[in-house]
Formats: structure tokens, C-alpha cells, sequence
């Protein structure tokens, strides 16, 4: 048992000591470094907790980290302008595209949920690792296809690119796969002046996060 506080369970003379005083005091230090590492090995148990101990759920499940991977669709998420990126080497943007903790456990999550028969269900189940919103699944058996609806949502879910790819992992490989994603028109935001659109980014004015 580790106590928070070894001078609270010692008679009031060994504090009064310099020596057991300062042996005391370098012996709670220790112990407190000690039991932040066990915490820290604890929380790589569970993907939501776990932050360095991802790579032992990618690597079990056989994801492959895709660092430095850009997209349209990943600079809009981040909010990047063309002046924020402007005098930046391509290589540290390159890099910065790196796969962050909350979108490897999202991959990880939707991954362990994926495991199994393929079902309707079980391919909302993965989606919703990704979106809130409703989700709806539409088979079209004739020419072996689905349609991945969502339904209340606008703009692109977060972690698209990767989304793509575990349900292309997923589904059978003659089974194509169509995205249907809404986004807000010109005549939607229509009643809006360009100054109140102006602080946002093209991402947040088409998915509606006004």
C-alpha cells in the first residue's frame, strides 16, 4: 500500500529529525513517481485512457499509422488557411498531418467493433464511432452496393479519410461503397452578411457549424 503522505503515518519525532525528516521527504517523492507510473501503465489498459500504449492496439489489430497524410478534407478540419501555411517548409506540414491521439482511438474503437460477421448494425456501429448524428445504411443488392447516409449531419464526419478505409476493410471486396453527406448551399446561408461569416472557416460555413 502507497500512502499519500508517509509523514502522517509516523510518529511526530521523525519529522522533528532532520535526518528521518529528509529521508522521509526523498522517500515520498520516490513513491510518488512511482505510483504516477503505475497509473500511467494502467491507463494504456483502456483506448480511451491509453496514449503511448496505441501502438500496441495498432499494431494487434494491424492498423498501419498513416503520418503525414494531407487532405482537403484534413486542412479544413484543422481550420487551415493558405496564410497560415504560407512560408511553412512542406516538410513540417507533411508531418503535422500526423494522425492525432483522439483520431488514432477512434480508428482503434471503430476497428474492435468491426470484428466479426458483416451486418448492417454492426456497420452503423463502426460510423457512429465517427458521426453523432443518425445513420443510415442503404443496400442496394442488384448491383452489390451500399450507401452510407448521414442523415442529420452537415459537412464531413471527423476522420473521413480514415473512416473510408476501415469500412473498405471491413465490407466484402465486391461490395462498393457511396458516402452521402450533406452540406449547406449558398441560398441556406443566404440570410447572412459576409461580416458574420467572415471569422469562420469554408469547413464550418458548408457543414452548417455557424
Amino acid at each position: 500500500m502507497f500512502y499519500k503522505d508517509l509523514k502522517a503515518h509516523v510518529p511526530q519525532y521523525y519529522t522533528e529529525l532532520l535526518e528521518s525528516d529528509e529521508m522521509l521527504t526523498a522517500d515520498q517523492r520516490e513513491l510518488a513517481r512511482v505510483n504516477g507510473a503505475i497509473d500511467d501503465l494502467q491507463s494504456q489498459w483502456y483506448v480511451d485512457t491509453a496514449t503511448w500504449g496505441l501502438d500496441e492496439f495498432e499494431r494487434i489489430l494491424g492498423i498501419k499509422r498513416q503520418v503525414g497524410v494531407i487532405t482537403w478534407e484534413g486542412i479544413e478540419r484543422r481550420a487551415t488557411t493558405f496564410n497560415d501555411i504560407e512560408g511553412v517548409l512542406w516538410s513540417d506540414l507533411y508531418k503535422s498531418f500526423a494522425a492525432t491521439v483522439p483520431e488514432r482511438r477512434e480508428l482503434i474503437k471503430a476497428k474492435l467493433v468491426g470484428q466479426g460477421v458483416t451486418t448492417t448494425d454492426r456497420l452503423i456501429e463502426i460510423v457512429r464511432q465517427f458521426s453523432n448524428g443518425t445513420i443510415e445504411i442503404v443496400e442496394d443488392y442488384a448491383n452489390y452496393s451500399v450507401t452510407i447516409r448521414f442523415v442529420d449531419e452537415n459537412g464531413v464526419p471527423s476522420n473521413m479519410q480514415f473512416l473510408r478505409e476501415l469500412i473498405r476493410d471491413y465490407l466484402p471486396a465486391h461490395i462498393a461503397v457511396d458516402y452521402y453527406v450533406k452540406y449547406l448551399t449558398w441560398s441556406d446561408v443566404y440570410e447572412y452578411k459576409w461580416e458574420d461569416l467572415a471569422p469562420s472557416t469554408w469547413a464550418e460555413v458548408k457543414g452548417g457549424l455557424l
